[in-house]
């Protein structure tokens, strides 16, 4: 009897903790806390490409803002933590709504985000997920922004491409943490449900083995 209203309990705690986060998530709340908190942290590296303009494809213009995020430290290594937050420039949606749908994102202003920890110039990333597509499918929108582009893992691959192509020309050296890596580093799993983890994380795994194929660059150890 103990053990059930235990388990009850936890799922409860667990699906409060859930519809906190996504109350401040959908409403902005998370990513003005997270650019206050970013205020304070030291700049990384590769704010080198905070502002620029990059090209998908010889196709698509999109732009690029890097904030300030916390990161444990690995070992006895120092690590500066950080998002990249890419967006389109011609989103084919208005402007007013694009932005508004990109209020979700951890900095507010992310269609696709990298997430990254650095030290010593080496710019590791461990996470790249399109939040735009992802916080519309929480909501069952997904289908109705037809026009939005950048949905696909093969829009990410292409983005990761040019966000490590840049950042090598400002004299930086990007990686890409292992796929067990990227996923324990990458996912919060209080955050997801308890029946559908498993196959969350098996999913996530596989497509950081498919990204360490695809786009070349080094793979930290």
């Amino acid at each position: 009897m103990k053990a059930a209203r235990f388990i009850s309990n936890h799922r409860l705690a667990g699906a409060t903790v859930r519809a906190l986060y996504l109350f401040s998530m959908y409403t902005g709340i998370r990513a003005l806390a997270n650019r206050l908190r970013s205020r304070f942290l030291p700049d990384p590296r590769a704010s080198l490409i905070d502002g620029v303009t990059l090209e998908i494809d010889d196709a698509q213009l999109f732009g690029v803002r890097v904030h300030a995020r916390a990161c444990d430290n690995i070992g006895d290594e120092k690590q500066v933590g950080g998002m990249i937050s890419v967006y389109l420039k011609q989103p084919g949606i208005p402007w007013y709504l694009y932005s508004l749908l990109r209020v979700s994102s951890h900095f507010g202003c992310g269609h696709i985000e990298v997430a990254f920890s650095e030290s010593d110039g080496r710019v590791c990333i461990y996470a790249i997920r399109n939040m735009l597509r992802s916080n519309l499918n929480r909501v069952g929108l997904a289908s109705r922004m037809k026009g939005l582009s950048l949905g696909t893992e093969e829009d990410e691959i292409q983005v990761l491409t040019g966000i490590t192509e840049e950042l090598r020309s400002n004299g930086l050296k990007p990686c890409l943490a292992s796929p067990a890596e990227c996923v324990s580093r990458a996912v919060s799993p209080w955050l997801l449900k308890s029946e559908t983890r498993d196959r969350a994380m098996t999913a996530l795994t596989r497509k950081y083995e498919r990204l360490a194929k695809r786009v070349v660059m080094d793979h930290s150890s």
